[in-house]
């Protein structure tokens, strides 16, 4: 169990700090004429762009927008703060029965990063709010907390979208800056004028495009169409009004306030203004309602706390009045944001993703942010000054701006910890065994990969931390080989892809009734403009799912029309179960035949105790059906696929696909199954994992039957340790069309592989190849060799030399070669050497402006 006190002096330095940044406001901050704002509504539309205006969003009539709460909570996460935060939301329930969200704006300063990651788990957002906690903050301060946030507390990069600044203290240039760390929005300005006033700044969350409305009179360089920031998004902090108006402004903690001009606080006083404000905004255009809070300040368990128990009852009784009042919500700045960007009537909100609840299903003993999950797995970092827990290992020093990802300590023999990989959700992650426990994309989570502070550094998650010993096993970054893109982000409107999906126990014979019925409710709305619908189906042995996916498209011919892509896998329940087919011809045709819009098809074998012959080849055979335009196979593990034996396949008849991609596929599959359908093909894209030498012939033989169609063409050879094991035939040269090439490898320890290998696999094209690209994943030695030596074994000038020697006479029209490099133990700076050396052995190709490095990195200084 985590103890609910720390040190002495990380108390004293933690509640020094909340009580020097008070956000309090003496009067407006904005007019219309210091504002000057100008607005086009008919090119700013919603979702990506929406003009400042005291309008609800979308057209929508007042009487139909929800009335928002939005409640958040400022500084470092310790005990005592969520013990604070948790005196008034945990009881209470939305309209929708799910329990209130909200947004912690966090300094990683005196944070126990633990308590992150369990706050984020359990469903609430957390934002930046900069490491050391200071006012007009350095980009150092911003995406240092989000390196530490990320590596310490498991928090997905692409999960913190929002930034408030301390003391509110922010410039054009603070804006600018979480546009190139890419957050979507800032909550760093201030409603400061009654939204009964004809000139009241109380705006709805509004985008950057035509610059900033709020905070015109106090903050120098923005408003007046200033500054422009397409897509970026503000969401002002609404003030309150006690009986003065104007002039009886409040903003964060109101309740420390005196009101309506009295010497001392009065919570009677208080409750009534905080009643009258809500009111305003509810009776008029229902702009949301804040409360912005420093959780030290209500909190009853910090050490020497002063809060007034009769201040806390006050603010829940405010609270219970708010929620009395209908269609009221309190949500996370997050949500609110959400549904500015979508916004859905109040009879149709239980349509809104953002708004509903779910738990993760994880019941395995893993440090995960689940208390339950978690008991003494959790690594106490005892610092001096700040101790903390994480889930993640302890770094040999306390993170700070400069250095907020520090190497690992494993000095007492203590085993290094797995960073959160980003294509796997927090809930699911077990860092102590560095294993993603679920892998179906109902649980799965693909993090964005988004530039990270000045370098524009790419960061995907996984490894030790910047300097410790980083793990074998090598993710792709860009490419993923599990059939999963990125996650849609936020401009996608959240229902414009329904997932069909259940949950099915045994003894559960059929798709529950009334989730058939919300979606056929749904998809008979005339409103409705629904782009797509992925199935995902999961099939066991106890429970026939396809027999039972076939019989819903049957009786809902509605929902067919509209699927576009389907995924199907099958997952062994026990392993002494024994082989059988359990998706016939029938069956299938029975969902090929509802489905005439399919685009994409991704078949999962999942096969470590069964027989390829009664399971992978029945699921093959049987795709002949469909005519998709992506295909995308994985048999998993390996070695198993060498169990097929020339009886057990039969040839397919042709279908057309646009994409293919392979992982670990052998040639047994390729020659008797896959090339025939492959003959006269279309297929244009071709994304190959290689992670044994013999898999290169199954490679080949795709090519050479897609050689007239095919254009892009990407190698992973991330999984192979030795060059000779990549010296085989591509049969890329006979590809008539192919323009686009890229290899991924590694570099440095963990492997043999030298720039060599590209000279061996690039000197395959065909010479009118116009686009290389080369991912270099590089592993720096940590035993006993100089920083980067390990890698510059591998990357040698004159080897460099003669690849540009190469290309320079084979592709003669080559248009760009460029390196993506990312450094496995430091994802943030690049060695510059590499580049350098990179650079120096390729000056014609430097000088005609070919080579190129990823415009997302830079070398260091």
């Amino acid at each position: 169990m985590i103890p609910q006190l720390l040190l002495g002096n990380l108390l004293l330095g933690l509640a020094g700090l909340a009580v020097a940044q008070d956000g309090s406001l003496t009067g407006p901050t904005s007019s219309p004429e210091a504002a000057g704002y100008s607005c086009d509504a008919t090119q700013c539309q919603l979702p990506n762009c929406n003009c400042a205006s005291t309008d609800p969003p979308g057209g929508l009539a007042p009487q139909d927008v929800p009335m928002f709460i939005v409640y958040t909570a400022d500084d470092a996460v310790q005990s005592y703060t969520i013990d604070s935060v948790n005196m008034f939301l945990p009881q209470r329930k939305n309209p929708n029965g799910c329990a209130p969200k909200m947004t912690y704006y966090t300094s990683t300063n005196y944070t126990n990063y633990t308590l992150v990651t369990d706050w984020f788990v359990a469903g609430n957002e957390i934002a930046d709010h900069t490491m050391t906690h200071v006012g007009s903050p350095p980009a150092d301060e911003v995406n240092g907390n989000l390196q530490a946030l990320n590596a310490l507390a498991g928090i997905p990069l692409s999960s913190i979208i929002g930034f408030r600044a301390p003391f509110l203290e922010y410039t054009a240039d603070t804006l600018k800056l979480l546009v190139q760390s890419g957050f979507t929005y800032d909550s760093s300005s201030s409603a400061s004028v009654p939204v009964t006033d004809p000139n009241t700044d109380a705006y709805w969350p509004y985008s950057l495009d035509y610059g900033m409305a709020n905070d015109c009179l106090a903050v120098d360089g923005i408003c007046k169409g200033e500054p422009k920031l397409p897509g970026f998004w503000e969401v002002p902090m609404y003030a309150l009004f006690d009986e003065r108006g104007g002039a009886g402004i409040h903003l964060m903690d109101p309740w420390l306030d005196t009101a309506n001009g009295a010497s001392e606080v009065n919570n009677t006083a208080t409750l009534e203004y905080m009643k009258s404000t809500f009111l305003d905004h509810y009776n008029n255009k229902r702009q949301p309602f804040g409360l912005y809070t420093h959780p030290v300040h209500t909190s009853l368990t910090e050490p020497g706390s002063t809060a007034d128990p009769a201040m806390i009852a006050m603010i829940n009784t405010f609270l219970d009045w708010a929620q009395e009042q209908p269609d009221t919500w309190i949500v996370s700045t997050e949500q609110l944001l959400d549904w500015v960007r979508h916004p859905t009537p109040i009879a149709e909100l239980d349509s809104l993703a953002s708004l509903k609840c779910s738990t993760p299903q994880v019941t395995a003993k893993i440090c995960n942010g689940m208390p339950s999950n978690e008991d003494g797995l959790i690594a106490h970092c005892a610092f001096s000054d700040a101790p903390f827990y994480t889930c993640y290992g302890c770094p040999s020093v306390v993170p700070s701006p400069d250095n907020p990802n520090p190497s690992q300590d494993t000095s007492n023999g203590v085993q290094a910890r797995f960073r959160l990989l980003g294509n796997c959700s927090t809930p699911f992650w077990d860092p102590i065994k560095g294993e993603c426990i679920c892998t179906a994309s109902t649980c799965a989570f693909t993090d964005e990969s988004r530039p990270i502070g000045p370098n524009g550094a790419n960061l995907t998650g996984g490894g030790t931390g910047s300097s410790a010993a980083s793990s074998t096993s090598t993710p792709d970054p860009y490419m993923p080989f599990n059939g999963i893109g990125s996650a849609a982000d936020m401009s996608t409107p959240p229902m414009s892809m329904l997932m069909i999906g259940a949950v099915f126990i045994p003894n559960v014979p059929q798709i529950p009734n009334d989730i058939i019925a919300d979606i056929t409710d749904y998809l008979s709305d005339d409103k409705v403009t629904l782009d797509t619908i992925v199935v995902q189906c999961d099939h066991t042995l106890r429970i026939p799912m396809f027999e039972h996916l076939a019989k819903f498209l049957l009786d809902h011919p509605d929902i067919g029309r509209f699927i576009k892509e389907l995924e199907l896998s099958w997952q062994p329940e026990r392993m002494e179960e024994p082989a059988r087919p359990h998706l016939t011809a029938a069956v299938l045709e029975g969902i090929v035949q509802q489905t005439p819009n399919l685009e994409k098809l991704t078949f999962r074998g999942r096969i470590t105790f069964f027989s390829i012959s009664s399971t992978t080849i029945l699921w093959l055979q049987l795709l002949s059906m469909f005519s998709c335009q992506e295909l995308c196979i994985h048999l998993n593990p390996v070695q198993d696929i060498t169990k097929i034996s020339d009886t057990d396949i039969q040839p397919l008849g042709q279908f057309q696909y646009d994409s293919l991609m392979l992982a670990a596929v052998e040639l047994p599959v390729v020659g008797k199954l896959l090339e025939p359908v492959l003959v006269g093909n279309s297929l244009r894209t071709l994304r190959v994992a290689v992670s044994n030498p013999t898999q290169f012939a199954a490679v080949e033989s795709v090519v050479n039957k897609s050689a007239s169609s095919l254009q892009t063409f990407y190698l992973d050879i991330t999984a192979l340790k030795t060059e000779g094991a990549a010296q085989k035939s591509l049969g890329l040269s006979s590809c008539m069309n192919l323009t686009h090439v890229s290899v991924s490898l590694n570099l440095g320890r963990f492997t043999s592989m030298r720039f060599t290998i590209l000279g061996r696999i690039l000197s395959q094209g065909p010479p009118h190849v116009r686009h290389i690209t080369i991912l270099v994943n590089l592993y720096r030695s940590t035993s006993g060799m100089s920083e980067d030596a390990a890698i510059a074994r591998n990357v040698r000038g004159a080897e460099c030399a003669q690849l540009e020697t190469l290309l320079i006479q084979k592709y003669k029209g080559l248009k760009s070669l460029v390196f993506d490099l990312w450094d496995a133990m430091d994802p943030y700076i690049i060695p510059s050497e590499v580049w350098n050396t990179i650079q120096e052995s390729m000056p014609e190709l430097k000088k005609k402006g070919v080579l190129k490095i990823h415009p997302r990195l830079q070398t260091r200084d």
